[in-house]
């Protein structure tokens, strides 16, 4: 009886676990490194961590919890955006940077999100 408990308890634990929502490995990396600065925020991390975490699932909190607050953040009269660099040249006179936006338009829940490199 003790064995059935404990294999249960076990089982029961395993399944919490192995439900938990994972955030993808380089997150807090990503999230650190501000303006793109380090190196860390690439085109294909960040493709692959938008893709991950499905961020046209999120609102606009849940987004800023995830990922952290954004670089940029503007309104206008039809949309909010958060801008995170991706790529950029911090420490060159080139200004070569890619951004990643996520647009909420007003009246939509989910998100539009693009990387643009100028």
């Amino acid at each position: 009886m003790k064995k059935t408990n404990l294999l249960l308890i076990f089982m029961l634990l395993h399944f919490a676990f192995a439900c938990q929502k994972k955030e993808p490995g380089y997150l807090e990396e990503w999230k650190a490194d501000k303006k793109a600065c380090s190196g860390i925020r690439t085109v294909e991390k960040t493709q692959a961590l938008i893709k991950e975490l499905k961020i046209e699932n999120h609102s606009l909190e849940s987004i800023i919890t995830t990922l952290g607050n954004p670089d940029e953040l503007s309104k206008s009269n039809e949309a909010t955006y958060l801008e995170y660099y991706v790529e950029n040249n911090c420490s060159t006179e080139e200004k070569d940077v890619c951004l990643l936006t996520i647009t909420f338009f007003n009246g939509q829940n989910k998100p539009k999100s693009y990387i643009t490199c100028t």
